[in-house]
Formats: structure tokens, sequence, C-alpha cells
């Protein structure tokens, strides 16, 4: 009788995850969202870069994309840094109450494993076969993508180290692959450096969203600074999308356009870029947390049967 309690118990279960499922697909809800986070740059006073690397990945977290579904790629890890007066902390306040680093942070590649090629092997796949896994996108033609960018760059590059270049050209030819691989059903792209315009300037391919910090033209500006850190913690650009993204829930409502919207030049100092390619939907019909988000909804698993990562 137990036993037939028990199975009777977990057909209930199915039967809600199946009707939990179903009702997802009907209103075009994705559980399969991941994020690549790059910050490019080296040296103590590029703090900030990694700052808003972390910054971000607390949002997306909080907002519902599962941990190991979120690469983190510093090229230089301003917690260790010699010049950090506080070891093992990195902030993004001018408070520095509360630091960014915590157990759950999980940096998936680090110093020159950062690099223009191995961004790029990421993306499209192309990587040694002894890869571990917590540094590959192992997304499919049912993810969104996110990819943030933050450092140094100018026209048509994106710089790495100092003495390596991301170009337009390899950005698009890496979106064009992943695409052709199956490696995503959206993307967005987010670039924040100088003239982050350019960034996009040869994307052809379909279901691609972006946003750029800066026209063509156009600087990056640094955000908040530490007069005890003696460096700036965030730039403009993150610092705004980390405030409007710290006011949304996971459930929310707002658009693209919700987000463009509250990045002013009177807050930024440069003017962003909203940038679509052949979209089945505009910044205004797609939900914020189709990329920022990952809706966890409720575990509807009997507890025997949930596990780890």
């Amino acid at each position: 009788q137990l036993r037939d309690r028990a199975m009777l118990r977990r057909c209930v279960w199915i039967a809600v995850a199946v009707i939990a499922l179903l009702s997802d697909a009907s209103i075009g809800s994705s559980h399969d969202n991941w994020a690549v986070l790059v910050s490019t740059s080296r040296e103590w006073l590029n703090y900030r870069h990694s700052a808003n690397i972390l910054a971000v990945y607390q949002q997306v977290r909080r907002l519902g994309i599962p941990v190991h579904q979120i690469l983190i790629l510093l090229a230089e890890s301003h917690a260790a840094n010699v010049h950090n007066p506080q070891p093992g902390t990195v902030y993004h306040q001018p408070s520095l109450r509360q630091s960014l680093m915590d157990d759950e942070v999980r940096i998936a590649m680090r110093g020159r494993e950062v690099s223009a090629e191995g961004l790029i092997r990421l993306l499209t796949g192309r990587q040694d076969e002894a890869t571990p896994r917590q540094q590959r996108l192992l997304s499919t033609r049912a993810s969104n993508v996110l990819l943030y960018m933050t450092g140094h760059g100018g026209e048509h590059f994106f710089k790495f180290h100092g003495n390596d270049e991301l170009t337009s050209r390899e950005l698009a030819d890496s979106v064009a692959q992943m695409w052709q691989r199956g490696r995503y059903g959206k993307i967005m792209l987010v670039m924040e450096t100088c003239h982050a315009e350019t960034m996009f300037a040869h994307i052809r391919s379909p279901n691609v969203y972006g946003m750029a910090s800066s026209r063509e033209d156009e600087d990056a500006t640094s955000g908040s600074k530490s007069p005890a850190l003696g460096v700036h913690l965030m730039d403009a650009f993150s610092e705004e999308t980390v405030r409007f993204l710290s006011e949304l829930a996971p459930s929310s409502n707002a658009t693209l356009s919700d987000w463009v919207s509250r990045l002013s030049f009177e807050a930024l100092r440069s003017h962003v870029v909203a940038y679509e390619q052949s979209t089945a939907q505009g910044f205004a019909q797609t939900k914020v947390t189709e990329f920022f988000g990952g809706q966890r909804g409720l575990d509807l698993r009997p507890e025997e049967w949930v596990t780890g990562d």
C-alpha cells in the first residue's frame, strides 16, 4: 500500500510538471538561457571592468540563469591583485560594504586564457576535446545566449590584454558559425567599450540583438570612483544597467526598450545604440529576462530526485 501511494505521488508530480512545461511553452518562455560575461582588461586601473562583469553576474544569477550556465571570463583577477588593499574582494559601490565575490562565483577562464581566440573557440564550440565542461558553452538552437563584453577598444576591434584584438569581422563570423552549428535561437551582444557600435558592422546572422555603450564616434565613460581604492568602480553603462536590472523580478515584463530608455546620455555621457538583425520581435516586444533571466520556476521533483549540478 505504501508503495502504491509512493507511485501515485510520483505520478501526480509528473503530471504537474508536464502541465507546467506545456504552460510555459504556450507563452514562449525560455528555460535554456546562457550568459558569457567577458572582461578583457588587465592592470589595477582597469578594476572597473572586472566589477562590471561580476555585478552583471550577480544580477543574471538572481534573475534565474543557473550558475552552471553562466561563464565568467576575467583577464585579470582584481580580487587577487597585489594593489588590492582588501584581498579577495571586488566592489561596485563606493560604500565598499558588499563584495561581488562570493562562494557562488565560478570563473570559467582567467588571465591569459582569456583571449580573442579563446573566446571565438568557446562561442563556436571549436574547443579541444580535453576542455573541461565549465569552460564550454553548451547551448543549442533552443537557447537564448547573452554575450556581455567590457574593456578597451576602438573602431572595429575589442582589445584583450592590450596586445590582442577581436575584430568586428571575427565577431560576425563567430556569430555566423554559432547560427550554422545550432548554438543559439536568439543572441544578445552587449559591447561596452569606446566606439562600440562598430562591433556590429558585419553582423548578418538572424535573431541577433545588440546593445552598444557608445556610437561609432564616441568614447565610453567611467562611472563611480572609490577614493579608498583609487580606481573607478564601474563604467557608466554597466552601472546604469545593473541599477536597472536590480529593480526587476524574475517575472518582470520589462522590455529591452525599457532598458534602452534608462540609459540616457545624461547618465552615460555617450549615446547607446540598440541593434537588431533579422529578429522576429523587436526591442519593444522582447522581455529583458529573455536574455538576462531564466525563470527557474518551482522544482517539481520529489526530494529524492533532486541532484546537484
